[in-house]
């Protein structure tokens, strides 16, 4: 067999496994979702009133590239000024301004490493956790 077929190969396998993982995190990230609001709901509260975060964080971030995940926030009862969106975890490189998380990761790492932000309007809090998986630029590019 041919070195640029084994490549091809190669590349093929790892490019469905990358794309398994991403499908796998935000499956996860979707149930991890589910579950918190499951327990949220308690009483009589109006849960319309809270926070929310109504985009999904992107997944994968690339070596020396900047990530970006700049976030919709929709809360009824509260106007953009007064919510407060705070990273309690998150890789190093990852930085918070106001609705953006952005970096340039510098190494790949062979964990995801996992997101967790709580957004506030002064009154009702929520907490939003995804995973970001870091890789190598694509050569090919």
């Amino acid at each position: 067999m041919r070195f640029e077929t084994k490549v091809a190969i190669l590349f093929a396998v790892l490019s469905f496994s990358l794309i398994s993982v991403a499908v796998w995190l935000r499956m996860q990230n979707a149930q991890q979702e589910l579950r918190k609001s499951d327990s949220q709901v308690q009483g009589t509260a109006d849960y319309s009133l809270y926070p929310s975060i109504t985009n999904i964080a992107p997944n994968i971030a690339v070596v020396d590239q900047l990530y970006r995940y700049d976030m919709v926030i929709v809360d009824a009862d509260s106007a953009p000024i007064n919510i407060r969106v705070k990273m309690l975890e998150g890789p190093a490189w990852l930085n918070i301004d106001k609705f953006t998380l952005s970096g340039v990761p510098s190494f790949p790492q062979s964990e995801a490493s996992k997101v967790v932000l709580e957004v506030s309007d002064g009154e009702h809090v929520i907490y939003s956790t995804f995973y970001i998986v870091i890789m190598l630029p694509d050569e090919n590019e």
